[in-house]
């Protein structure tokens, strides 16, 4: 699996590259936030790789910061997320405003990203506020909170779950309980709250 490549841009086509290292050329893709990063052409560059195995073969994706890298590892750790997809998640703008975003439940704010819709919004919010850190130097927007990293999130998920609701509704409803959430209240007033929710669909 290649892990990281260091060679001479030898052409751009956004947003993929070909990157020559020691006269093999490797097309790898990359985010708008990299390709702007790049030198000109015939400028030399190091670069964290994704390696993406499929059965019609390998595709190699580029990054030129190690956070960002590990932001796309973590959108394609969502359910329904492709390496495609993430790309464009990250082609929307800066990662580190990205990661603020999903780290403080903004949907509203999220859907506006290339390919993401209010359901996809929704859902990396929910699979993935409680396992990202902010990048050093951010904070949380006055009123922005993170879910708590506790187990009532997962409490509510699983017992919805096993009602037999699916996994875009169960999303709907933590987010709409957000706040509640935060404040940590009592997990029967959530389950009632959310059940309330469920029913109006």
């Amino acid at each position: 699996m290649i892990g990281y490549l260091k060679g001479t841009v030898l052409r751009k086509t956004p947003p993929e590259i070909i990157l020559d290292v020691n006269g093999v050329g490797y097309k790898v893709t990359l985010s708008m936030y990299s390709i702007y990063k790049l030198p000109p052409v015939k400028g030399e560059v190091a670069l964290e790789i994704y390696t993406q195995v499929k059965e019609d073969g390998i595709n190699l994706y580029g990054f030129t910061e190690l956070d960002e890298k590990k932001m796309f590892e973590k959108l394609i750790s969502a359910s329904k997320v492709g390496c495609k997809l993430a790309i464009n998640i990250l082609s929307g703008g800066n990662y580190k405003d990205i990661c603020q975003t999903i780290y403080e439940g903004d949907a509203d704010k999220l859907k506006k990203l290339p390919g993401i819709g209010l359901k996809t919004a929704q859902r990396l919010i929910v699979e993935l506020q409680g396992k990202l850190e902010l990048p050093s130097g951010i904070t949380p927007a006055a009123g922005g909170e993170a879910l708590p990293a506790s187990s009532l999130v997962a409490d509510l998920k699983s017992a919805f779950s096993n009602l037999g609701y699916a996994d875009k509704e169960i999303a709907r409803v933590v987010t709409t309980l957000k706040q509640e959430i935060v404040e940590e209240a009592p997990l029967e007033t959530l389950l009632k709250k959310g059940l309330q929710l469920l029913l109006k669909k």
